[in-house]
């Protein structure tokens, strides 16, 4: 995940459990795009991660629809999710993911398949508002 500034983590809560070995969450220089980059490494996908804003109460108050992410792909299963309000005012979760296989529809929350390119950085374009229409 690229990141830029010098306290890239500063806005995110880290959810990270210390007696998994191996789990790593860091900010690492990355040598082929030459610049840091939070690394998320762990053995269980589901505990170790990442929030924006730190707390659920707070808001990130985003007023365009688009999210765009520079994520490297190490062979390893990957998975981010999105909350976002729909158009009703509904709050709805977006999930993509290189492990799922088809795109499916749940009681709260959309899930994509997501397909990247090994041992190379990928540019993901995301248009939420889009995604939400189509699967809400």
């Amino acid at each position: 995940l690229n990141s830029a500034g010098s306290h890239p983590l500063q806005l995110w809560a880290v959810a990270q459990p210390a007696s998994v070995e191996g789990t790593r969450i860091t900010v690492e220089h990355d040598s082929d795009i030459g610049e840091n980059v939070v690394v998320l490494e762990s053995a269980y996908l589901a505990t170790t991660f990442i929030t924006c804003p730190r707390t659920a109460s707070e808001k990130l108050g985003m007023k365009l629809p688009y999210m765009f992410l520079l994520v490297k792909s190490m062979d390893r299963l990957f998975s981010f999710e999105v909350e976002a309000l729909d158009d009703r005012g509904v709050v709805r979760r977006l999930r993509a993911s290189n492990y799922e296989v088809g795109a499916r529809i749940e009681d709260d929350i959309g899930i994509v398949p997501l397909r990247l390119e090994e041992n190379c950085w990928n540019y993901l374009t995301f248009d939420i508002a889009l995604l939400l229409k189509g699967a809400f």
